[in-house]
């Protein structure tokens, strides 16, 4: 399935009162599974999907990821105390507030992976912007799977620093800070961050979406900088090389929701639903067949205790009295209790019902003269049929 990616330009409006849909603008862009562009666009996010589906012909998406302004978060990469993930992610909250001046109570903290012995990589943000932004699209049936923001998609590797340089903004990475500024302050920041040593090895790795290619104009020619001028739009370029698992989803705790690669399953999951009450229901009712033949069986056995009682006078002492009746009359019978007579009787007796019957046991007992059968009957008219067969008989 076709994947959507926006960028959210003008999220400072989150102040402002009487805020819709309407006022937030975006950058869409949309990407089949190989990564292939087809079809990009600006709108506001009321007329987004519209827009979205007349160019490209796709209304639903296995990913909808939203990058939002670095400006709106904070990036932390700090040491979390406790001996065990739960006890880290706990403390998490209390080592992050030291690195903001706002109520903790009052910011959403993301995090990347917790493991003991290594820095944890958190996004802060506050919770009534991010609020309004979410609900915003989630009132236009915009489901997004992932959150992110630009910034968060700068590799680096060790000490280096990573830069997006886009017409007017920039976003500078480095191991444990980030930040996203205005393009005015670009020579100032370089100046900053490039240390001059002696291996001359580039220091600063900057990706030049500017449609002109100025930033070398810039900053100048350096050995401790390396330029790469992308001929393809900022937004085109982080979502095409989106990795989320390099990254941290801002989704998390009370704003968490399902990854829409697994939209296209959604679906199966409701025929699933179904197919799992259709089977509760069948299992209900062949529960209730069960616990009926209990109910019935356990009928027959007293009536047949009773009926010993009466005709002997004592009990049965035994759980099946009709085993005991058999063989007191068989011992009346001389060789009619043999095990051959006992044999041909009971092959009659099935023959006789036509029942469709499956034995699995035959046990004949020569000092009570008694023959012990297990069968199975394949329904309960079936049963009834060889009851009264069996009562027929002779045995």
């Amino acid at each position: 399935m076709n994947s959507l990616y926006l960028r959210l330009h003008n999220e400072a409006i989150v102040d402002t009162e009487e805020i819709g849909p309407e006022d937030f603008i975006c950058d869409w862009i949309v990407l089949n599974e190989e990564f292939e562009l087809l079809g990009d666009g600006t709108s506001n996010i009321g007329d987004l999907l519209e827009e979205v589906g007349e160019s490209t012909e796709s209304d639903t998406f296995s990913r909808t990821v939203l990058f939002i302004s670095d400006a709106l978060t904070l990036f932390v990469r700090t040491e979390v105390p406790g001996k065990s993930s739960s006890q880290m992610v706990k403390a998490l909250p209390f080592t992050v507030e030291s690195y903001i001046s706002t109520d903790i109570e009052e910011m959403h903290i993301a995090r990347g992976q917790i493991k003991r012995g290594t820095l944890v990589d958190c996004v802060v943000t506050e919770r009534n912007p991010l609020s309004c932004i979410l609900e915003n699209f989630s009132q236009c049936g915009i489901e997004l799977s992932f959150c992110t923001t630009i910034g968060m998609q700068i590799s680096i590797t060790g000490d280096g620093v990573g830069v997006f340089a886009d017409s007017d903004k920039i976003w500078v990475r480095t191991a444990d800070q980030l930040a996203e500024m205005d393009r005015d302050a670009f020579s100032e920041v370089i100046d900053m961050v490039v240390q001059p040593s002696e291996d001359a090895e580039p220091q600063v790795h900057i990706k030049d979406f500017t449609s002109t290619h100025e930033v070398l104009d810039s900053v100048g020619r350096s050995p401790f900088i390396d330029i790469d001028e992308i001929e393809v739009s900022l937004l085109a370029y982080v979502a095409t090389h989106f990795d989320p698992d390099s990254t941290i989803n801002i989704l998390q705790g009370e704003y968490s929701t399902r990854d829409q690669s697994a939209l296209d399953t959604k679906r199966w999951i409701t025929t699933g639903s179904v197919a799992a009450a259709c089977l509760l229901i069948y299992m209900a009712a062949v529960a209730g067949q069960g616990i009926w033949a209990d109910i019935r069986a356990d009928a027959l056995a007293t009536e047949a205790k009773d009926l010993y009682e009466s005709i002997y006078g004592i009990s049965p002492g035994v759980r099946n009295p009709a085993t005991r009746m058999r063989a007191r009359l068989n011992s009346m019978q001389g060789e009619a209790g043999s095990f051959e007579t006992l044999l041909s009787e009971f092959a009659k007796v099935v023959d006789r019902s036509g029942a469709n019957t499956t034995i699995h046991n035959v046990n004949y007992r020569d000092s009570q003269n008694t023959l012990t059968t297990e069968l199975e009957i394949s329904s309960f008219e079936a049963l009834d049929r060889f009851e009264k067969s069996l009562s027929q008989g002779a045995i």
